[in-house]
């Protein structure tokens, strides 16, 4: 069978190899089958998006979208995987705007759509009930301050009204 560090090595060397032709395409390819590599491993998070990162760059700097927006998710799915949910949010958010704007036409742009609302949702549901607790604590204040504009509107009316004032 394949030991593990084969495949690393068969990656280290088509890397290589497309670096020392220039073939920026086949950079990004391994890049991206490196990171997938590394993410699968789940000990070395911080490897995997570095060479993410690196693709990205390129698949940027060579108008490869639908590149980015595989990339953006595979950023994003890291970064869920690693617990920091904010950051997953963004790149997963960014990469569901450019596959909407793109008009989603790829099969692989739907994978990048589903993949975004899939793991979006909890996090915005997170971020809800997270508001909704916050607006709970804030309710009494938000009843004083209604309570206190109500009082000052009825005192504006009664000093319209003459309420109030001395007979003379």
């Amino acid at each position: 069978g394949s030991r593990p560090e084969e495949p690393r090595s068969l990656i280290d060397a088509s890397l290589r190899r497309a670096r020392a032709l220039g073939d920026d395409k086949r950079v990004v390819m391994g890049l991206t089958t490196l990171g997938n590599l590394l993410a699968a491993d789940e000990t070395d998070y911080e490897a995997g998006l570095a060479a993410y990162d690196e693709a990205l760059g390129i698949a940027a700097r060579l108008d490869e979208p639908l590149w980015e927006r595989i990339l953006l998710t595979n950023i994003g799915l890291i970064h869920r995987a690693a617990s920091r949910d904010e950051l997953a949010l963004e790149y997963l958010a960014r990469a569901r705007e450019l596959s909407v704007a793109a008009g989603a036409v790829a099969r692989e742009d739907e994978s990048v759509l589903v993949s975004c609302d899939d793991l979006a949702e909890p996090l915005r549901a997170g971020r809800r009930a997270e508001k909704q607790e916050q607006m709970q604590l804030r309710a009494p204040d938000r009843q004083r301050e209604a309570l206190l504009l109500g009082l000052r509107r009825i005192d504006r009316l009664h000093l319209r009204a003459g309420v109030g004032q001395e007979v003379a």
